[in-house]
C-alpha cells in the first residue's frame, strides 16, 4: 500500500489494522527503536484475550537515548491513564504491543497521530479485554525530523485521554 502525503501515523495504523489477516496484530514504530529478540518476545507471549505490552520502563531492559522531557512527559501520561481508567500497566503509551487482530478490528479508532498508542489499548481494555500482561522491551530512541514532540503531541494525548475519560464515565 502506498500512501500519500502526510497523513499522520494513527491513519497508518488504523489502515494496517484494516488489512491485516492473522490472529494477532503487533504495531511498532517503524524506526528500529524495537529489538528484533522482544518482538519474538511478545509474539510467543501473545495470546487470544489478552493484550501483552511491551514496557520500556521496568527493570532488565535497555533504555537507550530517550529524551528526559520525553520520559517525563510519558510518565506523567501513563500516570494520569492507569488512575483515571484503573489500568494496570506503567507503559500504555508504547506503540510496541500484541493484539488479538478480533479486538482491534471491532474498535472505532480515531486518533490520527500518535495517540493512537493511547487509544488503542485504551478502548481494547475499556470494551472488554481486561487482561494485559507487560513484557519487559528494550528501546532505542531514534532521533527523527518529524517524529513525535512532546509538547504538539502532547496535546493530542490529553484531548484523547479526556475524549475517552467522558465516553467511558458519562
Amino acid at each position: 500500500m502506498i500512501r500519500e502525503g502526510r497523513q499522520g501515523v494513527g491513519t497508518a495504523i488504523r489502515r494496517g489494522i484494516e488489512m491485516a489477516s492473522g490472529e494477532i496484530i503487533m504495531p511498532m514504530m517503524g524506526d528500529s527503536a524495537e529489538f528484533e529478540s522482544d518482538v519474538v518476545v511478545l509474539a510467543h507471549k501473545a495470546q487470544k484475550d489478552t493484550i501483552i505490552v511491551g514496557s520500556r520502563f521496568m527493570r532488565k531492559n535497555t533504555l537507550v537515548g530517550y529524551p528526559p522531557l520525553k520520559r517525563c512527559a510519558n510518565r506523567l501520561c501513563n500516570l494520569f491513564a492507569k488512575v483515571l481508567f484503573r489500568i494496570p500497566t506503567s507503559d500504555l503509551t508504547n506503540a510496541f504491543k500484541a493484539y488479538p487482530s478480533i479486538v482491534l478490528k471491532n474498535l472505532d479508532l480515531r486518533s490520527r497521530g500518535y495517540s493512537i498508542f493511547l487509544e488503542l489499548p485504551l478502548k481494547a481494555y475499556l470494551r472488554g479485554t481486561r487482561s494485559l500482561v507487560e513484557v519487559s522491551v528494550s528501546h532505542t530512541a531514534t532521533r527523527k525530523r518529524c517524529g513525535l514532540r512532546v509538547f504538539r503531541d502532547g496535546i493530542d494525548y490529553c484531548i484523547t485521554l479526556f475524549r475517552m475519560l467522558f465516553h467511558h464515565y458519562p
